[in-house]
């Protein structure tokens, strides 16, 4: 019997109004795509869905957490969760009468390992399921599959940790000590502040370069969320130096996330050296990585124009970071582009038991891309790659909204980029809502009936069942 394996992922369900990433028109379209996969079934083809993390989202439910330990509390933000949800839930339950169905971990999701909240969402789902929830991947003939947080600093997720609390949990003992991620406590501590007044604060792409400049200059930054900024990012920069020179994590005790001693983010890096650096600095270094003057003049006091507006000295700074950033890697939806961070452990993972395709999700963007640099198509091109090629690493993005940086800000007309600019800083400080774009994706795997690989793509997901393949160009076109 032939073998087809559906994977998506960042499904981020959960959020009160405001606060939801995954919307009612993706919440659909998604219960749509189980219920399409469900038909491509047949007596002579099997079908696998397997949805690669951040199923849920208990960082979007209040109170706010980094890590919900206490099993109740968990279990009740995943029964709203689900009550908010409940078609995508009613249409896996019916795809999985014919599927088989893989759960993973994600890092906005780890509640769901702990044992009552785990247990719920099986209920929930009303059939057999796995549930990967220790770190492993997910492997399939010459496929695997993760969720791809395990490769970087902010997000790589203590499963030792993790493991031991669902231990105790799971005898009625108080939860042992979990040291949460450093991403956690970013969107716990800063990002959630904002999000009632700025939605699009984790849509934005990519949010590592710009959100937080963003934020400081539009003024909602203070000194101690700059300090909370400072401190999350010296966590990740030391889980980071845990990495080997091809992207695996070194420690296998901790699995690449750090030490695993019950201490806090916020203790662990008490007096550790890193700056507590007032926001405007933050922007400001964002903004000069080229090495330009910094005008040194009050924020308030300074305008400058952009277009028909004024602006101040904090935007000034954000623009100039934003052209700088837009010149050197504003290739975020490029779907033939990947950062390094991902594509070195996708090729020791591919060498290591030759794997044909490596699946990731977590980055948000949808991608394809030949893991062999030597057969990789111009940047421009159509061309396809073809798994004659060697390894293919595929990223299947997400089904939260994206909002997309104007292409025009990095125009080289200074004057029609600045426009473009205050456009997009003025949609910013209102309504952001027209910026908002879905783009809802997912990998498709084929095996014959030897479990050879015969194809892997990743598709755009349209009403009435149309697919198609993933195109930079279609992408683009679709986030303007």
């Amino acid at each position: 019997m032939d073998t087809s394996i559906f994977v998506v992922s960042d499904l981020h369900l959960g959020g009160r109004e405001g606060f939801r990433m995954c919307e009612r028109q993706a919440q659909a379209r998604l219960a749509e795509l189980f219920g399409w996969i469900r038909e491509q079934t047949s007596a002579s083809r099997r079908g696998w869905i397997v949805i690669a993390g951040d199923v849920v989202d208990f960082l979007a439910e209040e109170p706010y957490a980094a890590i919900t330990s206490d099993e109740k509390a968990a279990t009740q933000k995943l029964e709203r969760i689900l009550g908010d949800s409940d078609a995508v839930w009613t249409a896996l339950a019916a795809a999985a009468e014919r599927c088989a169905v893989t759960l993973m971990l994600g890092n906005h999701d780890i509640e769901l390992s702990l044992p009552k909240p785990r247990r719920r969402l099986l209920q929930r789902i009303g059939r057999p399921v796995e549930f990967l929830c220790d770190n492993e991947a997910f492997t399939f003939g010459a496929l695997l599959v993760e969720h791809g947080n395990r490769y970087e600093g902010w997000n790589a997720v203590d499963h030792d940790a993790l493991r031991r609390a669902r231990s105790s949990l799971s005898r009625g003992e108080p939860s042992a000590p979990f040291p949460t991620q450093p991403g956690s406590e970013l969107v716990v501590r800063v990002m959630n502040r904002f999000k009632q007044k700025y939605p699009w604060v984790d849509l934005l792409k990519p949010e590592t370069a710009a959100t937080i400049p963003i934020l400081a200059a539009l003024g909602g930054c203070t000194l101690t969320m700059a300090a909370e900024v400072a401190k999350a990012a010296a966590g990740a920069a030391w889980r980071e130096r845990q990495f080997a020179s091809d992207g695996v994590p070194t420690d296998l005790r901790f699995i690449g996330a750090g030490p695993s001693d019950g201490a806090s983010t916020e203790s662990r890096f008490a007096g550790a050296g890193f700056e507590r650096r007032p926001v405007d600095e933050l922007a400001e270094a964002f903004a000069l990585i080229d090495g330009a003057p910094v005008p040194a003049a009050d924020t308030k006091s300074d305008p400058r124009m952009v277009g028909e507006g004024a602006i101040t000295l904090r935007e000034e700074l954000l623009f100039r970071g934003l052209h700088h950033w837009g010149e050197k890697d504003g290739r975020s939806f490029q779907v033939d582009r990947e950062s390094e961070r991902y594509l070195r452990p996708a090729r020791a993972l591919a060498a290591r038991d030759h794997r044909k395709a490596i699946v990731f999700g977590h980055t948000h963007l949808a991608k394809r891309v030949p893991l062999d640099s030597k057969k990789r198509a111009p940047l421009d091109s159509k061309e396809r790659v073809s798994l004659d090629s060697g390894p293919t690493y595929l990223n299947t993005g997400t089904w939260a909204d994206l909002i997309r940086v104007p292409e025009a800000i990095f125009a080289s007309d200074d004057r029609a980029a600045r426009g473009a600019f205050g456009d997009f800083l003025t949609a910013l400080k209102t309504d952001a809502s027209d910026l908002r774009r879905l783009l809802p994706t997912f990998a498709r795997i084929d095996f014959d009936g030897a479990d050879n690989l015969t194809a892997a793509d990743v598709f755009l997901f349209d009403e009435g069942g149309k697919t198609s393949p993933i195109a930079t160009e279609e992408i683009l076109r679709r986030m303007e």
